[in-house]
């Protein structure tokens, strides 16, 4: 899977940087139209009312402007020559548009409407262009009038028109076609290497990462009309809902993927909130405007894009205070996100008319921008999940080891009394309980020291478990006291052998000590029954003390317990 994504994104970064510049060539062949004469409202107008009447347009140079329910737009002296074996197309940047229609008219007085209807003139993976075709007639197309109805102003009357030979358009659109394919191909690897990660690591950050390439393909799909094969037809107003949809979620995504790939402990806590703030409030935009999509549009366009800027400029200023406080993953994060969020904001402000550029270079910048970032992201994320990693092995290790700390004698490294009842009460088999104590130990205490005396204790914890076998639990059972427990059919000759061993063994010092064992057979289940083997097993031992120390007793645990 890895391998196969590499090469996906090697071609998509080819092809995805080449083909643009393809098109960008072809654009040399289309004729950018004069700017056009605007009438409002004459709603029940005809066509061929509206050309025998020119003078009643508005051709003062604030005409592409005009905003109203319907709106005709009417280019003059167009000039197009008849083609024998090609058609023009007269194509504009696509607008918030409920409809559209487009008639041309003839130096021989004729009028034609294109047999283009407005939800076919959307182009599927290319720019964003509604596209008409002129149909064809033997004499020169003069004029060419525009009639848009429910019409929402943001960037002027069909702007950027132009007209070109279709087989022009043929070839700048599929040059288009794979761009956008490929980079809608490159989301979608993106997408589900994310989630098989997640499937696998279960971090955040990477489901929040998937979210986030979801939502730049939703963007993708919707600009360059790559939605239509999926949805059907779309209009102007459909792909400006479904862009706004995915200018919200990407907000949202990429804040959720911020906090979770950083670590919150690195975002400080007011900046954290308003950074969260800003990431819903284009959500909440996109859903009162679904409501009533016309309500105060002009400030609602810039509630969402403003804020969606305020956004872009927040990660990264948040992003500097988390490096500022020793996070490596928010170093990676600003690396490859800059240059996104840079031109992110760059067409948030366009969006609202604040930047006026319109090129297709500008309007790919956003894609190709996005190609780096995932090429920095996927190795970041590489790094931060073996950082992770790194980071809970160490965890584990702690853990472990305060495990070990919490179960064990800190002297001996033995079991700790707590834990020895633990694993005494593990199996239904009976055992034999073992209990062993140091002869005269206080002696060798206030003869060498106590010092002496934890070196004979650690020396002796040793001698033990060379001794017992390996299914034997042992333990330190406190001061001079241990214990052993196992199977009650394994090793019947262990307490002798015990007493043995210790007497034979030379001591810190050249000190020989002897032991008293005292050792019983029963079951061991719950605390009841502990409490019966363990007296048994301990006035044993006593026993063996007041026998003069250094030799073994047994003691039979009582019927009643």
């Amino acid at each position: 899977m890895s391998y196969f994504r590499s090469v996906w994104l090697a071609l998509c970064i080819f092809l995805g940087l080449f083909s643009p510049q393809m098109a960008l060539a072809q654009q040399s062949l289309a004729t950018r139209l004069p700017i056009p004469c605007t009438l409002i409202g004459a709603a029940n107008a005809t066509p061929t009312d509206l050309l025998a009447r020119q003078d009643s347009f508005d051709c003062a140079p604030d005409a592409p402007h005009a905003e109203g329910q319907v709106v005709w737009t009417l280019f003059k002296s167009v000039g197009l020559p008849p083609m024998q074996k090609d058609v023009w197309v007269f194509k504009h940047r696509y607008g918030r548009i409920r409809a559209e229609s487009v008639w041309f008219r003839y130096d021989d007085g004729t009028i034609l409407p294109s047999p283009t209807r407005d939800v076919e003139a959307v182009q599927r993976f290319s720019t964003a262009d509604l596209v008409f075709r002129v149909p064809g007639h033997e004499a020169a197309v003069t004029d060419i009038l525009v009639r848009l109805e429910g019409f929402q102003n943001v960037r002027g009357v069909t702007p950027l028109a132009s007209v070109e030979p279709s087989t022009a358009m043929a070839v700048r659109a599929s040059s288009f076609h794979l761009f956008y394919g490929l980079f809608v191909g490159m989301m979608f690897v993106t997408l589900l290497y994310a989630l098989l990660f997640f499937t696998v690591l279960r971090h955040r950050f990477l489901l929040a990462y998937a979210g986030f390439a979801a939502s730049v393909m939703l963007f993708g799909l919707s600009w360059s009309g790559g939605l239509a094969p999926l949805v059907g037809p779309m209009t102007g107003f459909f792909q400006a809902k479904t862009n706004f949809l995915a200018v919200a979620l990407c907000c949202l995504t990429s804040t959720l993927f911020f906090s979770a790939f950083v670590g919150r402990q690195f975002i400080p806590r007011l900046p954290g909130r308003i950074l969260t703030i800003l990431s819903v409030l284009p959500i909440l935009t996109v859903i009162v405007r679904s409501i009533d999509y016309d309500w105060h549009w002009r400030t609602m366009d810039s509630i969402l894009f403003m804020t969606a800027a305020l956004n872009a400029v927040g990660l990264a200023a948040v992003a500097i205070m988390a490096i500022m406080r020793g996070s490596q993953p928010a170093k990676l994060f600003l690396l490859g996100w800059s240059l996104p969020m840079l031109v992110a904001v760059a067409r948030l402000l366009w969006a609202v008319d604040v930047i006026h550029v319109q090129s297709d270079l500008f309007d790919i910048s956003f894609f190709l921008a996005l190609i780096g970032e995932i090429i920095v992201s996927s190795a970041g994320i590489v790094l931060r999940v073996r950082q992770l990693r790194v980071e809970r092995d160490a965890a584990h290790l702690r853990e472990l080891a305060l495990r070990e700390l919490a179960e064990t004698d800190a002297l001996t490294g033995l079991l700790n009394r707590r834990s020895f009842l633990e694993q005494c009460m593990a199996g239904e088999n009976p055992k034999r309980l073992i209990l062993i104590d140091v002869d005269h130990f206080k002696d060798v205490n206030d003869r060498y020291g106590h010092l002496t005396g934890d070196e004979v204790l650690t020396e002796l914890a040793d001698c033990l478990r060379r001794t017992i076998p390996g299914e034997a639990i042992i333990g330190r059972l406190g001061g001079e006291e241990f214990g052993i427990a196992l199977r009650a059919d394994l090793a019947p000759t262990l307490p002798q052998l015990i007493r043995k061993r210790v007497a034979d063994t030379r001591f810190p010092h050249g000190l020989k000590l002897t032991v008293s064992v005292g050792y019983a057979l029963g079951q061991i289940a719950d605390d009841l029954s502990w409490k019966a083997i363990y007296s048994a097993a301990d006035q044993a031992l006593i026993a063996a003390k007041h026998g003069g120390r250094n030799r073994v007793h047994r003691r039979s645990v009582p019927i009643a317990a």
